[in-house]
């Protein structure tokens, strides 16, 4: 262990010194921590978006990008506490047909089960986009990066096409990946040093390697750099990412102008938005259209509009970024699925617009809309969200997970098929006190979940 690790929750002050306590004992206290602090406990993208501290004071927040959790003192944000929690399962449920769940077979689990192999140090995971290809990726706390699934144009990132039901890594290996996010045919990921590589399917150039020509293992992309830290793969074949600048880039499809360059020309190597601007902080590509926040609680979308998915209140394509119906300034995160967005506020609660045809808003109804409006049953708990193609998942404060929208295949994980249009919870499986993340797709849904005891 360190020298000294200091947490704050509240008013209670755990202060742990080397030979006072063995690791493993550090990581429970750090899960009775968190229990303990559950109700004021939520996520951010990034560490730009930390709401202000002196209205979250004594609040916990992790930080999604670094994996870092933050504490507020009521006057700034620290990273006390960073190392809290480590240990966590992950889980998977619904259809199983190319071995996406994990579980070293092709059988379907009505509810969530665990991976093949285990293990208790999943930290982020990510699923594919599309209808049709069903494979997953998770990163490990010891920056190993695993794949699994279908493996169609060497998605799994192994150097072959071969599917498999059991997490493998990928080719190269490595102990420094911090986040890895997939799209229908592709896949992207960025180290701890900051390089992006990508591989998979390259039609468009949404590889951003210069070129068309598919590969089935990471290489960077075209310019290298070390510097980027957040990055979206779409449905629709075209990217976006971060650097750590706050700078803004795309690439990729651009058919409707969802690269938000002020006109419909594709690239394929990574380009900046019109307007450029160094206080982008995180972004959600999807199908046609883009969407991103800024530091100053802003959220901009473009691209195509079906359904309203732009959330401006029209059904207007638009090449160049523009806030939503609204405005505000105190957006926090933002999630896109097909023809329909989410996003999160400072204040915990959860919007939805664009397409609704099964329910993916979470409104209760069935009807589309052109501006954010909020889910029934509102609330102001909500820290962690996922849009998948048709449905999505959400992650509140207390650690409960709640979807809804599509349920094809079961991925509900409530032993039905039944869409929903409002938002339904999943229980934690036994042993575990609660979901940390989630990660629905078209016919499958990955979670991760606390143990009890940590």
């Amino acid at each position: 262990m360190a020298a000294s690790k200091e947490g704050l929750i509240d008013n209670i002050n755990c202060k742990l010194t080397a030979g006072g306590l063995t690791d493993m004992q550090a990581l429970q206290l750090a899960g009775a921590a968190q229990a303990l602090c559950c109700s004021s406990f939520y996520a951010v993208a990034c560490a730009a978006c930390l709401p202000n501290a002196a209205l979250n004071k004594g609040r916990f927040v992790y930080v999604q990008d670094t994996g870092r959790y933050t504490y507020s003192n009521g006057t700034s944000w620290t990273n006390e506490f960073c190392s809290a929690i480590t240990v966590a399962n992950l889980w998977a449920w619904g259809n199983n047909g190319y071995g996406q769940l994990g579980t070293g077979t092709t059988t379907s689990a009505a509810s969530p089960t665990t991976t093949a192999g285990g293990g208790t140090n999943w930290c982020q995971i990510s699923t594919a986009r599309g209808p049709s290809y069903s494979f997953s990726a998770g990163v490990k706390t010891d920056g190993t990066l695993w794949t699994w699934g279908y493996n169609v144009y060497g998605v799994l990132g192994d150097g072959t096409t071969t599917n498999r039901s059991s997490p493998g890594t990928v080719a190269g290996g490595g102990t420094t990946w911090c986040l890895v996010k997939l799209g229908i045919l592709s896949s992207a990921a960025v180290k701890t040093d900051g390089t992006l590589w990508t591989w998979g399917y390259n039609t468009y150039g949404i590889l951003g390697t210069g070129n068309t020509t598919s590969r089935s293992s990471p290489g960077t992309v075209a310019g290298g750099g070390t510097t980027w830290k957040d990055v979206s793969l779409s449905n629709g074949l075209h990217a976006m990412a971060v650097k750590t600048d706050g700078t803004l880039w795309t690439w990729g499809c651009n058919t409707n102008g969802q690269l938000g360059t002020g006109n419909t020309t594709t690239r394929s190597s990574p380009g900046t938005v019109a307007g450029g601007g160094s206080t982008w902080c995180g972004v959600a590509a999807t199908n046609y259209h883009s969407a991103a926040v800024k530091t100053d609680g802003t959220l901009w979308t473009w691209g195509k509009n079906q359904g309203g998915s732009l959330g401006d209140g029209t059904t207007t394509q638009r090449s160049s970024p523009g806030t939503t119906a609204g405005g505000g300034n105190t957006w926090c995160a933002v999630s896109a699925g097909y023809r329909y967005m989410a996003a999160l506020k400072t204040d915990g609660t959860l919007w939805t617009w664009g397409y609704n045809n099964n329910g993916q808003l979470g409104d209760g109804t069935t009807t589309n809309r052109s501006s954010p409006g909020t889910t029934a049953g509102g609330g102001t708990t909500w820290c962690l969200i996922c849009a998948a193609e048709c449905a999505m998942g959400a992650v509140k404060t207390d650690g409960s997970l709640w979807l809804w929208g599509e349920n094809a295949c079961g991925k509900f994980g409530d032993g039905s098929s039944s869409n929903r249009c409002s938002p339904v919870s999943l229980a934690a499986p036994s042993g575990t006190f609660g979901w940390r993340s989630v990660a629905p797709s078209r016919r499958f849904t990955m979670g991760i979940a606390n143990p009890i005891g940590f």
